[in-house]
């Protein structure tokens, strides 16, 4: 296994995981898919259901892993990968339907990089790096995680309104020290743009 790399934010970054092995080819972990797979007795669901057993078990490890970094797991898409959760083959019942259904969200997790630690810390350093040049070198590893939550409820929040990204991040720049929690500056952003934008 190849060592781990020193990893910009002063961290070190496990080593490079091995791609998830799918029974399957990967293309073929959709609802419809699996169904038609299933329909023409081209698999058996005895064998879909241990394939979603063993995926689930990978899924549910990195998902611990994310959970135990106390950086990532403050990442609004790391907080998106793992909010889904995966059921047990008990909870799922006999429905072939919903074994697909989650068997193709399984393959849409462990496909995803930040579904492991080190695909995860690899984006945040490509991100805060992306983030501090478009903001004007502000952002940085610290401040990130809220910077990114806060962009992304201003990005909702401005829909319909002429306000731009840099308007935002100016915003965020100027305001995130004068309030104690996120809350606080996403009340006050919120009072800014129903004042058109106006600095107070």
């Amino acid at each position: 296994m190849a060592s781990s790399k020193f990893s910009k934010t002063g961290g070190r970054l496990p080593p490079k995981p091995q791609p998830v092995k799918f029974n399957l080819p990967v293309e073929q972990y959709t609802p419809y898919a699996l169904l038609v797979k299933l329909g023409k007795e081209e698999i058996s669901e005895k064998d879909l259901r241990r394939e979603y057993t063993r995926l689930r078990n990978i899924a549910q490890k990195r998902i611990t892993r994310l959970n135990a970094d106390p950086l990532l797991k403050r990442l609004e898409n790391v907080k998106d990968a793992i909010s889904t959760g995966f059921p047990t083959l008990k909870e799922i019942g006999k429905s072939s339907t919903a074994l697909a259904g989650h068997l193709a969200g399984l393959r849409t997790f462990l496909t995803k990089e930040e579904s492991t630690v080190y695909g995860a810390r690899r984006k945040f350093e490509r991100n805060v790096q992306k983030a501090s040049e478009a903001a004007g070198g502000f952002v940085n590893a610290g401040n990130y995680p809220d910077f990114d939550r806060f962009m992304r409820f201003a990005r909702e929040t401005t829909r319909g309104f002429r306000i731009g990204s840099p308007e935002i991040a100016d915003f965020f720049d100027d305001y995130s020290g004068k309030y104690s929690t996120q809350e606080d500056l996403e009340s006050a952003f919120a009072e800014w743009l129903a004042m058109g934008g106006e600095v107070e």
